[in-house]
C-alpha cells in the first residue's frame, strides 16, 4: 500500500471513531457534531482514494450536521441538505470515469442518504438508528468495499453494531423525539 492510500486509510478510521461515538450519544445535538466531524475525516480519505461520490456526499454531510445539530426543525434545511446531496449525485455522475458500477453505486449511496437525512430532520432518535442499521450502513458499506476504504468497511460494520448496542443500553424508546 502506497503512503498516500496509508493516511487516506487513516483518516477514514479517524471518521470511524467518530461515528462510533456519535451512536453512544443520547442527545441528539451531540449525535449531530460527531456526525459532522465523522464527514470531514471521510471526505478527507475518499477524496485521497479518489471515490468522488464519498468526497461530495461527505462534505454535504457536515452541513447536514452543523443545520440539524439543533432541535429546530424548519423545513429550509431539510430542503437545503437534500439540495446539496442533489447537487452531489449530479456533480458525481457528470464527472464520474471509472465506470457503470460506480454510478450504480453512488446513486445506492445517494438514496440512503435522502432517505437518512429525512430522518435525521424529523429528530426520531429511534428511527435514526433504524435507518442507519437497514440501509444507511448496508448501502456505504457496499460503496466502501468496492472502493476498498479500509475506514469505511470497518466503519459502516461498527455503526451497524453501535445502532445495535445503543437500543440495548436506551431500549427502543430511550431516544429524543
Amino acid at each position: 500500500m502506497d503512503p498516500v492510500n496509508l493516511i487516506a486509510q487513516g483518516f477514514g478510521l479517524l471518521g470511524m471513531a467518530f461515528a462510533f461515538w456519535s451512536f453512544q450519544k443520547k442527545e441528539n445535538n451531540a449525535f449531530f457534531i460527531l456526525q459532522a466531524l465523522c464527514g470531514v475525516m471521510f471526505a478527507i480519505n475518499y477524496g485521497m482514494i479518489g471515490a468522488v461520490s464519498g468526497l461530495l456526499f461527505n462534505l454535504a454531510g457536515v452541513l447536514r450536521g452543523f443545520l440539524f445539530r439543533k432541535s429546530d426543525r424548519v423545513t429550509w434545511k431539510l430542503i437545503a441538505v437534500e439540495a446539496a446531496f442533489l447537487l452531489c449525485i449530479t456533480v458525481s455522475l457528470v464527472f464520474y470515469t471509472r465506470g457503470a458500477l460506480q454510478i450504480v453505486l453512488s446513486l445506492l449511496t445517494y438514496s440512503a442518504l435522502a432517505a437518512g437525512t429525512y430522518v435525521m430532520w424529523t429528530g426520531s432518535g429511534k428511527n435514526i438508528r433504524y435507518i442507519q442499521l437497514f440501509y444507511v450502513s448496508p448501502a456505504w458499506l457496499v460503496y466502501n468495499i468496492f472502493n476498498f476504504t479500509l475506514g469505511g468497511i470497518l466503519c459502516e460494520s461498527f455503526n451497524m453494531i453501535s445502532a445495535i448496542v445503543s437500543f440495548i443500553r436506551y431500549g427502543k424508546d430511550g431516544f429524543e423525539q
